[in-house]
């Protein structure tokens, strides 16, 4: 599939997370926070966001990626 065609799957997919998963995500936030305490929720959190980072920068396929051929800005010279 060329790059453009994923374009819609994709604005689709972080919609969906926009409009559904993050109100869930608030909902049980505020459960969690209160059965186990708001710093243990926020550490959890912390953890979670700092390890898919992680993840995420030592991914070889991401940090090769090309440049797309429109991001590249032009010459003055």
């Amino acid at each position: 599939m060329r790059a453009e065609g994923a374009v819609g799957r994709v604005s689709s997919v972080a919609y969906l997370g926009e409009v559904v998963l993050v109100p869930l995500g608030y909902v049980l936030a505020g459960v969690l926070a209160e059965t186990l305490g708001a710093q243990v929720v926020l550490l959890v959190a912390f953890g979670g966001i700092a390890a898919t980072t992680a993840a995420l920068l030592l991914s070889r396929d991401l940090r090769e990626l090309p440049d797309h051929p429109r991001s590249r800005r032009p010459s003055l010279g």
